[in-house]
């Protein structure tokens, strides 16, 4: 069973969200979803969604060790669905963790924020902060998009892919997915879980 947060409120300097695990594995490369960058620090790599033009919603124990150190600004956000040929990058300025976040106790608040040294070349995917039974019901597939690799075997890091799983169960700040050929490996940590409202693209939750 894999289990990932669900978003509720947020703001920009102190989201209020839950974390959970889950990722893409064997999933089908993809050039869309432009919004789902790959973010990487002097000691990790993960994936984010631009969510405003200059801030990217990812996963805390991505940038850990990097919030209040001068590695914030070491970073970089590469766009298109090949992290070693990306199509633009934009240097990072800051970074910010849950305030509840603490990785040994508490996998709820694994949510992190990078802010950009400039507006990103995309349109940022809007967060859903709604009602989440009002947009899914149990047993719809949901799309999870990420760099991360295609399975246990490869390592092949840097490639954009989506994946789709069936959700189980919605709970108190988690969705709740089966262990699915779908769902995840390395790299994938920040990748969103999207949902569509008037057509339009929505991150619902971010896997950790």
């Amino acid at each position: 069973m894999h289990l990932v947060p669900i978003l509720t409120t947020m703001g920009c300097s102190e989201p209020d969200v839950g974390s959970g695990t889950s990722h893409v594995v064997n999933g089908t490369p993809t050039s869309e979803y432009p919004a789902v960058v790959s973010v990487q620090f002097p000691q990790n790599r993960f994936t984010g969604t631009v969510i405003a033009p200059r801030v990217v919603l990812t996963v805390a124990h991505g940038i850990d060790r990097t919030v209040g150190t001068d590695a914030v600004t070491q970073g970089v956000v590469r766009f298109g669905p090949d992290f070693a040929a990306p199509e633009h990058e934009i240097a990072t300025v800051d970074a910010r963790m849950h305030r509840y976040y603490d990785i040994d106790t508490d996998r709820f608040y694994d949510i992190g924020m990078v802010l950009l040294a400039e507006d990103a070349p995309v349109e940022p995917n809007p967060m859903y902060t709604g009602d989440f039974e009002s947009v899914v019901q149990i047993g719809d597939l949901l799309e999870f998009v990420g760099y991360g690799r295609s399975s246990q075997a490869n390592d092949d890091y840097g490639t954009k892919r989506v994946g789709r799983a069936n959700l189980e169960r919605i709970e108190y700040r988690a969705l709740m997915f089966g262990d699915q050929e779908s769902l995840g490996r390395n790299g994938d940590s920040g990748s969103p879980v999207l949902v569509y409202v008037d057509g339009i693209a929505h991150v619902a939750a971010v896997n950790e």
